[in-house]
């Protein structure tokens, strides 16, 4: 069982439609199934974390509505940035802000510009639209770390972080407020 070896947080799908729910990317744009609720429900109960990155925006809606804890979306961007069907609406992301939810930012260049020419300030453009609709407490890093095919301009990788940590500072973030972003957003959510 996967509770018992330690998995907190499961992702309901992928790039393609599956038996739990519609994907983003898949091809039917469908929500969660019968199959789904239940596990959504079960997990909820046994305290892992459901994340809605990669989920079709139908998927999102349906698993909130049913929701009995807080969910996320950990590594999803701004669709109002970047207009891709990965990234959330500004509407998802103040739903999550207004139930203790929180959206990590997805360093994969394609979910940052529509070009996919980014560099550090476009994740921080971003991290500042969420703030924008109220998300102080609902942003923290995401990923995209590895795996894919190239990092924003500026990022190398996980090693990176200090930089990106200074290019919210250049910006005239408190540091308390960088910190949320880095670290206590999350572990925040996580107690939740």
């Amino acid at each position: 069982d996967a509770y018992a070896r330690g998995v907190r947080i499961v992702n309901l799908c992928w790039n393609y439609d599956n038996a739990v729910c519609g994907a983003a990317n898949g091809m039917s744009g469908g929500g969660l199934t019968a199959r789904g609720r239940e596990f959504v429900l079960t997990m909820q109960e046994m305290g892992m974390a459901v994340d809605l990155s990669h989920a079709s925006e139908r998927t999102f809606w349906d698993v909130c509505e049913i929701a009995k804890r807080p969910v996320f979306a950990s590594h999803s961007d701004a669709r109002e940035l970047c207009d891709n069907p990965r990234n959330l609406t500004n509407s998802q992301f103040m739903h999550l802000a207004k139930t203790g939810g929180v959206a990590g930012l997805n360093m994969y260049p394609i979910f940052l510009y529509e070009n996919g020419r980014a560099n550090i300030e476009t994740v921080v453009a971003h991290a500042e639209h969420f703030l924008s609709l109220g998300g102080e407490k609902a942003v923290c890093l995401g990923g995209d770390w590895d795996g894919v095919d190239y990092l924003p301009s500026g990022l190398s990788g996980i090693q990176s972080c200090g930089e990106l940590y200074e290019a919210m500072l250049r910006r005239n973030w408190k540091e308390d407020l960088v910190r949320d972003v880095f670290y206590n957003n999350l572990f925040d959510f996580m107690e939740r």
